[in-house]
Formats: C-alpha cells, sequence, structure tokens
C-alpha cells in the first residue's frame, strides 16, 4: 500500500505511483487502494487531505490509462470530501504556453524532469 507524505503540519498528500498503470493494477484495485489509503490516514490524523491526478506521459499509448486513473482520482475526491491539485490541468497549462512534455518529463518519458518538479511544487502551494 502506498506511503501518504505529510507536506506540511495538517496536510497530507497520498502519493500513489504510476506504476500501478504498467505493473496491471485494475481500475478497481487502485480506487480499492485509494479509498483504504484515504480511510487509514482519516483514522490517525485530522489532517486536510489532497489528492493529485497523474500527468500525462510521453510514453506512447499510456496515456488513455492516465485518463482513466484521473477520473478516478477525481471522483473519489469528491466522494472522501478531499481537496483535489489536478496536475494534469497544471501540465496542460504549461504545454499551452509553450513548454514541450518532453521538457517537463524525464529521460524516463515518466518522472517529471527539474522543471517538471518545480510545477508541481508550485500547483501544491497554489492549491
Amino acid at each position: 500500500m502506498p506511503r501518504p507524505h505529510c507536506i506540511s503540519e495538517g496536510i497530507t498528500v497520498p502519493a500513489i505511483s504510476t506504476n500501478d498503470l504498467k505493473n496491471g493494477i485494475s481500475p478497481e484495485r487502485f480506487a480499492r487502494s485509494l479509498e483504504d489509503l484515504i480511510d487509514k490516514i482519516r483514522q490517525g490524523t485530522s489532517s486536510v487531505l489532497f489528492l493529485m491526478t497523474t500527468t500525462e506521459v510521453d510514453v506512447m499509448f499510456a496515456n488513455w490509462k492516465v485518463r482513466g486513473r484521473n477520473k478516478l482520482i477525481r471522483q473519489i475526491a469528491a466522494e472522501k470530501d478531499c481537496g483535489l491539485i489536478d496536475l494534469n490541468r497544471y501540465f496542460k497549462v504549461a504545454r499551452s504556453d509553450g513548454r514541450k512534455l518532453s521538457d517537463l518529463m524525464s529521460s524516463d518519458h515518466i518522472h517529471p524532469s527539474g522543471m517538471g518538479q518545480d510545477l508541481i511544487a508550485g500547483a501544491i502551494v497554489r492549491e
């Protein structure tokens, strides 16, 4: 099960990675794991909980899975009364402002580059 990351006292962001996408974790299992994680976090804390969507990746045929997972994340955030940091939207805005996806992603085409990490940090601060 993924581990939550406390980014500030009273604010928790669970990290669910895109590795689930390539490892064949079904959408149902992903949703169940995320809901279980939220419930466990809330048992032990009164922190505000934010979920983050996943960015699209620079890997052929993977983004349909990313879009499906992001839809689940948005639904669960609404159902579980969590805040939502829509990283996918932030990355799309950055791309419409002229940045290339390849500039935002590292050489593995999945993880964010330094520029992508800066974008993620800014999104967390703004939300």
